[in-house]
């Protein structure tokens, strides 16, 4: 399939998620969907295969196959993912973070993220960090942990990441 395409749809769609079959591993699906822990169905694809197909859809309108919203799959939600990780634009990455959050369901949707300059928008993330750790979504709240994980190393933001971490002591809920 050619992933390089300048406007997606719902065409498109349908065949980019039989393309994303072929990639599936049928043996190792009930071992992935164990270990990921996901309500979305997984198709066992590989990370690599998956970090290659997002490579193939952002060199045309990435945009566009976001605005598709195709969360079929444990793996479309990852890619969709691991596309806006790779966003350089900080308010395009945003836009679709927040679409994103309805998508993620476990642990690795979180995980897989990484955010454009880090270190300069760090404000900008201790503030999505605020906001995400009291929703009421289980993995939104992992994702502001997560956010904060990446300063960990910072030891001026040490005081408000353990006092975030605070926040969670009488959490429950697995993420």
């Amino acid at each position: 399939m050619i992933l390089r395409i300048d406007k997606w749809t719902e065409k498109d769609r349908i065949i980019f998620l039989e393309y994303l079959k072929t990639f599936g591993e049928s043996e190792k699906i009930p071992r992935s969907a164990s270990v990921l822990n996901t309500k979305s169905p997984t198709l066992a694809i590989k990370t690599a295969d998956m970090v290659k197909i997002t490579k193939g859809i952002m060199e045309g309108n990435y945009t566009s196959f976001l605005d598709l919203g195709i969360d079929d799959y444990y793996e479309s939600i990852a890619i969709y993912g691991l596309i806006i990780s790779r966003m350089k634009d900080l308010d395009t990455f945003l836009h679709y973070l927040y679409k994103y959050l309805d998508y993620m369901n476990c642990w690795a949707h979180c995980d897989l993220m990484h955010f454009p300059d880090p270190f300069k928008h760090y404000e900008t993330y201790f503030a999505l960090s605020r906001k995400f750790r009291t929703d009421q979504r289980v993995m939104v709240r992992r994702l502001s942990l997560f956010i904060l994980f990446h300063y960990r190393k910072e030891e001026e933001h040490l005081d408000f990441i353990l006092e975030s971490l605070l926040d969670f002591q009488d959490d429950n809920e697995y993420y």
